[in-house]
């Protein structure tokens, strides 16, 4: 629900800069990362543009996910 977090203050300053300066924002993320919460928010998860991850989420997650306007890739491995 936090969105995108970070346990370090200083990468999530950097990233959200990054994603501040970027037409889209693309999230890359592996599958134990859902639902887990760190210490700072790095970026909105409506200012998300799409989400590549490498296992389908559970069925609330991914309906929350959808829900919140993101396209949600998932890789084959």
């Amino acid at each position: 629900k936090g969105g995108l977090t970070d346990a370090s203050l200083i990468e999530a300053e950097v990233k959200t800069r990054l994603i501040e300066s970027s037409k889209s924002a693309i999230a890359l993320v592996d599958h134990t990362k859902f639902g887990a919460t760190a210490f700072t928010t790095i970026i909105a998860i409506e200012q998300i543009d799409a989400l590549i991850t490498d296992k389908e989420p559970d069925a609330p997650m991914r309906k929350w996910l959808v829900n919140k306007g993101l396209k949600l890739l998932v890789t084959k491995t």
